[in-house]
């Protein structure tokens, strides 16, 4: 399934164009012209605020971005494309995730949802409708608690819940039978303790991310019991490291992400008992401990990392692997490292690596250019895919600075992609006073002018050509630099030249309306807390099995959970549960092996550790429960005269025949089984009552946080979208239905090529080298330059690199673009851990062409 998805998704970010249509998309208009052929549809950042009916018309699509819109409700009664396996809603503000859950209910091959930045404030119950999920993103947003029907999902193996406000999460956790990767990380409240409670019987869980403050409380026990292989930490301090994280046998690899750390003595004798970890990370930490005590450990990974002393390292003879790429190492360092740890395979980073990109002796994009005419004393508006150009009068002026009067020719390129960019052969770098700082672009063009007999005209600083791009990195707030056509070198743009960003792109007052009709059960998630039931067997030799249950129940938490005027979690009372749970039953029934495997799995999952069990006893709360037992009850059976007792379990309901295991004669046994089903009747009606009340401030609680939730939505839009002049004043905001697209606006000082970027933040998670030849799909050979350049699609993103050294991102799709010579250009990708290079000669072909031609690798 990797595989196949690596595959499908190398290429995300451009449509893979052919002569009869796409199947990778970027518009529904280029979509439509063959919809049976679409599989991939990407409308990333169009400003749509519905959801496009045009949809329907694909019935091969697998993979759905709308990420950057403003969709915030879904289409009711729709039958969609049940094929569908991805879908991308990520930073759409105010994203309803109940009426997505609804829409998305039919879809029954869809695995993986985005959701993430859609500030929203709660994820809906009906998250239980798509069973097929396999991997779930609600980071991002402003939740405060998950849905108990989380645990409905019985195929969810990967559920990220960073950088939300969750202050806790109940036993749900627990019933994920089959998690594997878990990231709770950047939840400042969050009550841990509970948490690793919960997961501690978590046997798939493979990969956990989290964030702890060991300052305020100490977690160290819970790390004893936790089962998964890899444990992440991110913007984490710690003034001593949970020494449990070194001895459990279950962590074999540790990673610290953004991290600090003390160096008490306690701990260098903590770093000295590791024994079982064979993988120790260190990423962007600002201190390091004294790893000079690390001890059986089989591979190290520093990067970015203050604190980090190379001759700490010379002791560490049991390292088969260290990992230094993101490091700055020194010669006499590397020396002394290699001479010491002879063992040791050691990783540097390269010690000369020039990030330039040369101009390409012949220009493969000339054809890009969109030329206009326009008489300079008239102004003119001309408007492309991507910008906008607003010319005054007198907007030129000659060599000598004199106004320019007379017709203009105007030749402008627009740079929507980062293999344009490539094609163009522009340098994405920037000396950034002696540091080298790698561009991920937002939005560029080159914008020339010419008079009539073809001589460079300048602007007119006085009558500056406005310019609005589409900002294609929102997130990212960039700068404006000009290109200097001599030195290839970027320059930033003067103070004066400022950029102005037009986030105005929600129709405000419709979305206001929009919310405010919203039903209150769509904007507010009600969490019901049940008792936990745990079962108890044991077999006799002469006597039918007998079974137990014990309940956890905390009584002030039922007594006050309903009389609180406002709370948006409720313990369920199951006064008719407790009641069955008193008695001891025993089965009537033969123990035939199918059933007492059943019990004993029962049992097992169901296990605590031993030490918190016995805390358990003694005061009871949910958050300490392992995984439930749920919907006890009893029902007579009068024809085979016994009870059949019943309770759901993981996905099925368990049904076993039993009597009281009270009474010694027949009569007695009757009797008691008589006196025990009224009285199981009493319960079941006092517990009716209680869920009537409970359920009557239940519906007072969703009435006041709909309130709140309805102004946070307003507050959030109105405050993220909406310039100064309007934010504060409801009736100023505007009222066209229009929904526009982010843009930035600025005035062009100077001509040539115009960049809004941002400097790339993104260190690779390892790096690949590339042979020096390589044997291409056509069979020939290749010499590889000594120099290549990376493409990041999604991020607007180019680097060169050296050919032995190219920076590699596991999340991020990317392609290696190289030329042997002017006349061919090469493709290389990795496919299953090797290299795979396609070839294909530039002659004849447009930019457009050679663009296609990349874009049709797979």
């Amino acid at each position: 399934m990797k595989q196949l998805t690596l595959l499908l998704f190398l290429f995300l970010y451009f449509g893979a164009y052919t002569q009869n249509g796409c199947s990778t998309c970027l518009s529904i208009e280029e979509a439509l012209e063959r919809p049976e052929k679409v599989t991939h549809l990407i409308l990333k950042n169009q400003g749509l605020d519905q959801f496009p009916e045009e949809i329907k018309h694909f019935s091969q699509l697998i993979y759905l971005d709308l990420s950057g819109n403003d969709i915030q409700t879904f289409p009711e009664d729709w039958e969609f494309n049940p094929i569908l396996s991805e879908i991308n809603l990520r930073n759409n503000i105010g994203l309803m995730s109940s009426s997505f859950f609804e829409f998305a209910k039919n879809m029954i091959q869809l695995e993986i949802v985005n959701l993430e930045n859609c500030n929203m404030y709660q994820v809906s119950s009906r998250i239980s409708l798509i069973k097929s999920v396999r991997e779930l993103i609600i980071s991002g947003n402003k939740l405060k608690t998950i849905p108990q029907e989380l645990e409905m999902l019985p195929k969810l193996e990967k559920l990220i819940l960073s950088n939300n406000e969750i202050e806790d999460i109940p036993y749900t956790l627990s019933n994920l039978w089959e998690l594997k990767y878990l990231d709770i990380s950047k939840n400042e409240s969050m009550k841990l303790s509970g948490i690793m409670n919960s997961i501690s019987t978590l046997d798939q869980l493979h990969t956990l991310l989290l964030s702890i403050q060991t300052d305020s409380c100490n977690l160290s026990k819970y790390f004893r019991e936790i089962s998964p292989k890899r444990v992440e930490f991110i913007n984490s301090s710690f003034v001593r490291i949970p020494s449990p994280l070194f001895q459990n046998p279950n962590i074999k690899e540790l990673r610290f992400n953004n991290c600090s750390f003390g160096n008490s003595t306690e701990q260098n004798n903590d770093l000295k008992k590791m024994s079982n970890l064979s993988l120790l990370e260190f990423f962007n930490c600002s201190s390091l401990p004294l790893l000079k005590e690390l001890k059986n450990i089989d591979e190290l990974f520093i990067y970015n990392s203050d604190g980090l002393a190379t001759k700490d390292l010379i002791g560490l003879k049991t390292l088969n692997k260290l990992n230094l790429s993101g490091q700055q190492v020194t010669n006499e360092e590397r020396k002394e490292l290699m001479t010491s740890l002879p063992q040791t395979e050691i990783t540097f980073a390269p010690q000369i690596v020039d990030l330039s990109i040369p101009p390409n002796k012949k220009s493969l994009s000339s054809s890009m250019s969109n030329n206009y005419s326009v008489n300079s004393n008239q102004g003119k508006t001309i408007q492309l895919q991507y910008s906008h150009f607003t010319i005054p009068e007198e907007a030129f002026v000659t060599s000598a600075g004199e106004v320019y009067d007379g017709d203009v020719s105007i030749a402008i390129k627009e740079y929507s992609d980062p293999i344009s960019m490539f094609l163009e052969g522009i340098p994405m770098i920037f000396d950034n006073l002696g540091t080298t700082e790698i561009f991920g672009s937002n939005a560029m063009i080159d914008f020339r002018a010419s008079d009539s007999v073809g001589n460079e005209l300048f602007p007119n600083e006085i009558q500056p050509i406005t310019v609005e791009l589409i900002d294609r990195q929102p997130e990212n707030r960039g700068e404006l630099f000009y290109l200097n056509d001599t030195t290839r070198a970027w320059e930033r743009a003067p103070e004066n030249n400022l950029i102005t960003f037009n986030n105005a792109t929600i129709n405000l007052k419709h979305k206001i309306d929009s919310i405010m009709a919203i039903p209150d059960h769509q904007l507010v998630n009600i969490q019901s807390i049940p008792v936990i039931l745990r079962l108890r067997s044991k077999t006799k030799r002469l006597d039918p099995s007998e079974l137990e249950f014990d309940i956890y129940v905390n009584n002030d938490l039922i007594r006050n959970g309903y009389k609180q005027k406002y709370n948006r979690v409720y313990f369920e009372t199951n006064f008719d549960q407790q009641f069955i749970s008193r008695h001891t039953w025993k089965l009537d029934t033969i123990m035939t092996p199918d059933l007492k495997n059943k019990l004993s799995e029962i049992r097992r999952n169901q296990r605590l550790p031993r030490k918190k069990e016995k805390k358990k006893r003694k005061r009871t709360n949910y958050i300490y429960s392992s995984r439930s037992l749920k919907n006890l009850s009893i029902v007579p059976d009068f024809d085979k005269d016994h009870f059949v007792l019943s309770f759901d379990y993981k996905n099925e309901k368990v049904q076993l025949p039993v009597y009281l295991n009270n009474s010694t004669t027949n009569k007695k046994m009757i009797d008691d089984q008589h006196k025990f089903y009224i009285q199981y009747l009493k319960k079941q009606a006092q517990e009716e009552r209680y869920r009537t009340r409970i359920n009557a401030a239940k519906a007072a609680s969703l009435k006041h946080y709909a309130e709140i939730s309805r102004l946070s939505r307003i507050r959030s839009i109105s405050y993220s979208r909406l310039p100064d002049s309007v934010r504060n004043s409801y009736n100023s905001m505007p009222t066209t239905s229009e929904s526009l697209i982010d843009r930035a606006e600025f005035g062009l000082t100077r001509f040539g090529t115009v960049n809004i970027d941002y400097f790339f933040k993104n260190p690779p998670d390892y790096f690949v080298a590339m042979e020096e030849s390589l044997i291409n799909t056509d069979k020939d050979s290749i010499h590889i330059p000594n120099e290549v350049s990376l493409i990041l699609p999604s991020t607007n993103t180019y680097i060169n690199a050296p050919a032995q050294y190219i920076p590699y991102y596991t999340k991020q799709k990317m392609l290696v673009l190289f030329r042997s010579d002017e006349e061919n250009i090469h493709v290389g990708k990795i496919v299953n851990n090797e290299w795979v290079v396609h070839s294909f000669s530039i002659n004849g072909l447009s930019s457009k062409s050679i663009k296609n031609k990349i874009l049709s690798f797979r």
